[in-house]
This record gives C-alpha cells, structure tokens and sequence, in this order.
C-alpha cells in the first residue's frame, strides 16, 4: 500500500515536506537549500579529484592509491580477463554479496558492448561505476543534511567531520562501501520516522552489498517494543538478503558458497589481531568476534541506561557503537571501510573532531606504508612487523578510545584531563639538603 505524507509548514514556508514510503524529500528555507547545494557540489569535486586520481589513462602506477578495488576486480577472469561470465553461477566473485556483482557483472558488460578490447573497455567501466559510487555518495551527503535538519543538528558539522575528513578525500571511489553506508543512513532515516520496516528493507539492501550494516539491525529492533515486531524487523531484513542471494545458490550452490567465505581463507589482514596471532590462527577469529560481540553488549546495555533529550541522538550513538565494533573485532579491516563512521561523525557531534583527524591519518597512511613495506623494504606487508599493521592497529586503539568516549564521557574527559596536566607539570629537581658548616 502507497503511503503518502504532506505536511506543510508554517505561512513563512520554512519546511514542506513528502514522504514517498516513508522516504521524505524536505523543501527548506532558500538558507537551508543554499547550504545542501554547497555541501553537494563540494563533495562532487572531490568525488571528481577523486576519480582522477584513480582513473587509468590519468595515473600510471600500480601502488598506492592509483589502483582500486574496482579497477582490480576488473582484471578477475570471468570480468575482463578471459571470457565473460556470470558472477556466482560461473564462477566463484570472490568475497562480495551479491549487489556488487551485479554492478560488476552489468557495467562491465556494457563496457564490453563498447569495445571488446578489455585495455579499452576498462576504462568504460571505470566510468560507469565511479558514477554508480558517486550517485550513492551524493545520496549519502544528502539524507545525512536532512536528518541533521529534522533532529536540529548542525550541518557545517558536515564538513568538518565527514567532507575533510581524511579517508573521504582519498576512498569514497575505492571499493563498494558507500553504497552499504547509504543504504544504511538510508534506514537510520526511516528508524528517526519510526518506519522501521522500511529501515529493515534497507539494512536487507545493504547487507547485500556488504555484510557489515548488519550491525546496524539490532539499534532498529531495539526501537520496536514487543519481540514480535523486532522479530518481524530481523525476518525483513533476512528475506531481502536472502531473495537476492536464492537464485544464484539455487543455479550454482558450490560456487556460490565458495564466493560467500573466500575472505575467511584469506586471513588476518590490516587488523590489531596480527600483532599476537598467526594469519591463519583460528583462534584469532574467536578472540575478534569475541571483543565484537562484547562491544555490542557494552554499547546497547550503556546506551540503555543513559539519558537523552531526544530519542534519535541514542539512535545515532548506537549506530556509531555497533560500527566500531564491527572496526575493532574483524578479522579483516580495510581503510575504505573506515567510511562507514563519517555519517555518525556527523551526527554524534560531542566526538572531539581531533579524533577523527588522528584516526583518518593513520587510516590512510596504510596503503602507502603496505607498498612501501613491499617495494622499499622486501617484506611481507601482512605480517606483523609491517609498518601497515601498525598503522592499522593505532588506528583502532583510537576507535576504542572513542568507544569509550561515547558511553563514558565525563570519566573519559577527567582521565584525558589528568594525563595531560601531568605532562604539563614541570619537573623541579628535589631541593639539595642543607648541611651545616662544621665550627
């Protein structure tokens, strides 16, 4: 059934508002409208210095971040290299769900249609996904300022804590993340609207395209009030996954399962667990779901308890919790996934912003440090005394920090007080003991 809401603000005209199943398009003040359409057109070029950077006839090199997820992919027999088959049916996509690789499967298909030659088509494809990621991008920026507009928060925080940031100038064009980051903002709009069905529909498209808006699911059935209702929001969120994902199984079980696990094969990468444990030491999967699932417990438990003046700021502090989570306990952590904390950065603004700058500096120095570890120094860039790792692991330890900021502000604040007034405090020499002159 087609929902429609027309609600009409005051005779100044300073808010109209349609939602279309629960989506709501806002018409503001010619203020308001002036800052979305700088805000748009400031992330559009970087989008685009963005696409330069990576773009093939443009960059020359197969090192740091002239080379991307989506141009790699490209190469994958069964895409451009060799004949052109179905992704999960004809052979194994390699760690992805399923909306990528009908993204992958369609552009490069139409790319091929243009020139057979897979040294030109590539470049078509290039083309057709960077404007597939930068519309999911711009949609991302876009519900981000509505519903910083309809919880009264504000939106020049856009721009310091997600237009600069660090990881959004370099990976927004990288890998598929944004679009799972959009469907996911996507449903915290609805939860704010109380449509959590339709949050759930999207968290079911997102986990399509990434696993890790999963972790959102549990902040939305925690808004509904009877198990039967959460229940009825996890079993959405399960049939879209599961609908997209049943034909591919059906037509091909064994190369599909073989696509669904492949990163597990691959073990421990760009993740604090390398340091104490072995790539391939199960035990290192335990102890990261371990610490996830600990952190999920901590931060719904501690949001429960606390106060807020209004019901969407512990919707967003639970988004940010479950993220970091998910950052801190996997076993597999790429800079690009990092994107998934912008939005919330946003919309948690009692998160210092020298926080997110230290953690995006050390985020985005890990592809340059894992080719310098492999080019400069001859080393394995996965083992544990790679300047990458470590890198990655720093970061991290911010993300805790921030964690902790989150549930424990003020402890965290006095603590954080304490060790740099200590540092401050200078050192006097212990005062020389007086002897006296013997008569």
């Amino acid at each position: 059934m087609v929902s429609m809401i027309n609600l009409i603000g005051d005779q100044k005209g300073r808010v109209e508002r349609k939602a279309f199943f629960g989506v709501g398009v806002m018409t503001t003040n010619s203020v308001a409208s002036k800052r979305l359409t700088e805000i748009l057109l400031a992330s559009g070029a970087i989008l685009f210095i963005n696409w330069m950077q990576h773009f093939p006839p443009l960059v020359q090199s197969n090192i740091s971040y002239a080379t991307t997820d989506v141009l790699v992919v490209f190469w994958w027999k069964g895409i451009g290299s060799g004949v052109h088959l179905i992704p999960y049916v004809q052979f194994a996509f390699g760690a992805y769900p399923v909306i990528i690789g009908f993204l992958v499967y369609a552009t490069s298909t139409l790319a091929l249609m243009i020139s057979s030659n897979p040294f030109v088509a590539v470049d078509y494809y290039v083309v057709f996904m960077d404007i597939v990621l930068a519309a999911f991008t711009l949609g991302t920026v876009y519900y981000v300022f509505r519903i910083c507009e309809v919880v009264h928060k504000e939106t020049s925080r856009i721009w310091k804590a997600f237009l600069v940031a660090p990881t959004f100038l370099l990976y927004p064009l990288f890998n598929w993340d944004m679009i799972a980051i959009f469907f996911t903002v996507l449903a915290v709009w609805y939860t704010i609207h109380h449509h959590n069905r339709y949050a759930a529909l999207s968290l079911g498209l997102g986990i399509a395209t990434k696993l890790y808006p999963a972790m959102i699911l549990p902040v939305v059935m925690a808004e509904e009030k009877t198990w039967k209702e959460r229940l009825i929001v996890f079993g959405i969120a399960a049939l879209v996954y599961g609908l997209l994902n049943a034909p591919l199984s059906l037509l091909n079980f064994s190369t599909w399962s073989r696509s669904a696990t492949s990163n597990v094969r691959e073990g421990l990468e760009i993740t604090w667990l390398i340091l104490f444990f072995n790539r391939f030491d199960k035990t290192a999967y335990l102890v990261g779901f371990g610490v996830m699932f600990y952190l999920v417990y901590k931060g719904l438990i501690e949001t429960k308890r606390k106060k807020y003046l209004q019901a969407s700021d512990r919707i967003f502090e639970r988004c940010i919790l479950m993220n970091l989570a998910w950052l801190i306990g996997a076993y597999i952590v790429p800079p690009q996934m990092a994107l998934m904390l912008l939005p919330f950065y946003v919309l948690v603004p009692q998160i210092p912003l020298a926080l997110i700058y230290l953690e995006g500096i050390f985020n985005v120095l890990i592809i340059p440090l894992y080719a310098y570890t492999v080019v400069s120094l001859h080393m394995d860039a996965r083992t544990a005394a790679s300047p990458a790792q470590w890198s990655a692991a720093i970061r991290q330890l911010i993300w805790l920090i921030i964690f902790i900021y989150i549930i424990y502000p003020k402890q965290t604040t006095n603590v954080a007080s304490r060790f740099l007034n200590a540092l401050r405090q200078p050192k006097h020499p212990a005062p020389m003991k007086q002897t006296r002159n013997p008569p």
